[in-house]
């Protein structure tokens, strides 16, 4: 009974962690320079939880980039930051690329992240949404990542 207790309490630690932050991942084939992901079902957050979107992009060169974040309110006034992040090296700490806030509304909001002047020689790079302790609920539409040399 005593080890039933433990695994049950494993199992539902585990899984309060997992529902905090919810992390997706992505290796750009080499010469790919566009990626998409879609929203899924599961890709809601409420108060004081964050998602996350990571590309790693094979260049040898630094880059330029364009980046869509779509989010849509579905209940409450959402509130968040949606952060772009670059790092070179996997161990590497995040670096913040740009932040943009939002307090959403009712319908799809676009955040656009764009660097046309100065290139960026980072190979990974991040879209972290941190929602703050707020009572609201919103959703992952889409977020494009467009990469090229200049």
């Amino acid at each position: 009974m005593k080890n039933l207790l433990i695994m049950l309490s494993l199992a539902l630690s585990m899984f309060l962690i997992s529902a905090s932050a919810q992390a997706q991942d992505k290796v750009l084939q080499k010469g790919t320079s566009f990626e998409t992901y879609t929203g899924v079902e599961t890709d809601v957050l409420s108060a004081d939880e964050t998602w996350s979107y990571s590309v790693l992009s094979y260049s040898d060169y630094g880059k330029f980039h364009n980046v869509k974040v779509n989010l849509d309110s579905i209940s409450g006034t959402p509130t968040c930051d949606i952060k772009l992040q670059g790092k070179v090296f996997s161990d590497d700490s995040w670096t913040e690329i740009s932040t943009q806030a939002w307090a959403g509304t009712t319908s799809d909001t676009t955040f656009t992240f764009s660097e046309a002047s100065t290139a960026k020689y980072f190979r990974y790079y991040k879209v972290l949404i941190d929602t703050d302790a707020t009572e609201q609920s919103l959703s992952i539409g889409y977020v494009y990542f467009k990469f090229w040399l200049k």
